[in-house]
């Protein structure tokens, strides 16, 4: 995921994973405080998220024959064009939640999704952008632009919290701004948030000020009560200690307490918003995230904060390895904790490349979760194309129950996605 921004605008979307944490959390105390709810905004024109798409479609040429992701979805349609099962997706909405117009991020979600190496080519793709800007108050905006850095822990770490649960309510604004159709519809979001990126964000300035910012003096302060060595923000090693530091703070106060509560309580209001899209006949994919870093991994610091709310369906990313075997998939390292399922999400031919010239330059390969929902969400459209009456909750049941187990692992949740099983026992039902 790239770096956290220092204001409340939406966050960023996962593409490289942060520093991670090392040690157990420390807990800082929080004073929960309601935030508005984000009103209902009028939504964007259809059109104009359909025209976004299809430029974003339009742009790139083919990756080339013999890329593993080419010849993993080729196979994949010959095997469905076997069956005699649907190998594209016309006429079924897949709707790209939150991507902002000013960056490629979108558009490579487009291509996960419909492009050569999407399974749902002729979807009506959407890329609207946010409908709404996220909810904390402007004090708080203001309070975390001039002062982050220079601010006790306690008071970081509950900006944080209000940060985590402000992108959770704008998210539920977003959902509910989902429409239904006569069949259903398919979202899904890649943006995410999470307690590593929150406390990187909150460590950075503090880091920049050196040794006699607040933040930087409190933490030794702590420090000494537990019997460590004080840290020297200007030496490499120990920035690096220090962010996990303060990542551990906010995984705590996230996990436990008055930000806890705080949280449950906007994934709760979330989760309502969800049901009622489900509803009006749409189902919700979401990317994991990109953070996990091994057995140093903070229990709870990599997952995303929407992770666990129900009826979003969390999706990580594998590593498909030899394209044309199934069973030496594998969970890619970045993926974060938290997934109900994996899809592909290693050397994804959907970037656009910099500085080539030509009208239609083959695509580059990036890496995240970013695009293995996109690429689910293309599966759930072919699932609908084969059966138009299938209910979003019967689209999760087989997909989960149809998806590949790798008991070596649990951050592929219910397994890796077999898209012509998943098509196979949609088209069953009718």
């Amino acid at each position: 995921m790239t770096s956290i921004q220092l204001s409340f605008a939406p966050p960023p979307a996962f593409f490289e994973a942060p520093k991670m944490p090392a040690a157990g959390p420390r807990e800082l105390p929080s004073t929960p405080r309601p935030v508005p709810v984000a009103p209902r905004a009028a939504p964007p024109a259809a059109g104009d998220g359909q025209r976004r798409a299809r430029v974003a479609l339009d742009a790139l040429a083919a990756p080339a024959s013999n890329h593993p992701m080419t010849v993993y979805t080729n196979d994949l349609r010959r095997q469905l064009t076997k069956e005699k099962l649907p190998v594209e997706a016309t006429g079924v909405r897949v709707v790209a939640m939150g991507e902002r117009t000013n960056t490629d991020h979108g558009p490579a979600v487009a291509r996960s999704i419909a492009g050569p190496i999407g399974m749902a080519r002729n979807a009506s793709v959407e890329l609207p952008a946010p409908v709404s800007k996220p909810s904390e108050p402007p004090a708080d905006n203001r309070l975390w632009a001039a002062s982050i850095g220079d601010l006790p822990i306690a008071a970081s770490v509950e900006l944080g919290i209000g940060k985590m649960e402000g992108h959770i309510r704008t998210i539920g604004a977003e959902v509910r701004q989902l429409t239904g159709d006569r069949q259903t519809t398919i979202a899904t979001l890649s943006q995410g948030l999470d307690a590593i990126g929150v406390g990187t964000s909150i460590a950075d300035p503090a880091i920049m000020r050196g040794n006699d910012a607040l933040l930087v003096k409190e933490n030794n302060a702590l420090r000494k009560t537990e019997g460590l060595a004080p840290l020297d923000v200007t030496r490499s090693a120990d920035k690096d200690e220090f962010r996990d530091d303060i990542i551990r703070s906010v995984t705590r106060a996230a996990t436990t307490g008055p930000g806890k509560e705080r949280l449950d309580a906007a994934r709760a209001s979330l989760a309502t918003d969800v049901a009622d899209a489900r509803k009006r006949g749409v189902l919700m994919f979401a990317a994991s995230g990109n953070a996990f870093e091994g057995p140093s991994t903070v229990p709870g610091a990599d997952r995303s904060v929407i992770a666990g709310t129900p009826g979003i369906i969390m999706v990580g990313a594998s590593d498909i390895r030899d394209p044309k075997d199934t069973g030496d998939d594998r969970v890619a390292g970045f993926s974060s904790s938290g997934a109900n399922i994996a899809a592909p999400g290693e050397r994804m031919p959907v970037g656009a490349p910099g500085g080539n010239s030509g009208p239609k330059p083959r695509p580059v390969d990036i890496d995240g979760t970013s695009f293995a929902a996109p690429f689910t969400a293309g599966v759930a459209a072919l699932m609908v194309r084969a059966n138009p009456k299938i209910t979003p909750d019967k689209i999760e049941e087989i997909m989960l129950k149809t998806a590949r187990d790798d008991v070596t692992t649990t951050r592929d949740g219910a397994g890796y996605i077999d898209p012509v099983a998943a098509v196979r026992a949609a088209k069953k039902l009718q």
